[in-house]
């Protein structure tokens, strides 16, 4: 009986285990700078707003996301800073800032984010 009750509860301990390190991998907390911006690579935009605008930019300025558990902020450089909620489901994000909802992918720590003729990708900083 107590090899039993041993067995069990080696059983249900591993089960844990198993059970917590899946869960981190759809933990999306953090921050995340933009990396892309419709097919062009940050570096290429920063380099097009010294050039054409004679500002000098960091990614994280041109856009961020911040995500805290179910809290997300997101800034934008034209937009500014925007509050909402957002949900990981494996490997799909779902942010929800002032009613608009907008999925995307979440894999590898990189957010993609396609909306409103944009496509977005940030990448874990």
């Amino acid at each position: 009986m107590k090899k039993t009750k041993k067995i069990v509860v080696a059983v249900l301990m591993m089960a844990m285990m198993v059970f917590a390190l899946c869960s981190c991998g759809k933990n999306a907390d953090g921050t995340y700078v933009i990396s892309n911006l419709n097919g062009q690579s940050i570096d290429d935009l920063l380099t097009m707003y010294k050039e054409q605008l004679g500002q000098e930019m960091s990614a994280e300025e041109v856009g961020k996301l911040v995500i805290s558990g179910e809290n997300v902020t997101m800034s934008i450089n034209e937009m500014g800073e925007k509050s909402g909620t957002c949900k990981v489901d494996g490997e799909t994000i779902t942010i929800t800032i002032d009613g608009e909802t907008q999925e995307g992918t979440f894999k590898d720590g990189v957010i993609s984010l396609s909306g409103s003729g944009m496509t977005m990708e940030f990448k874990k900083k």
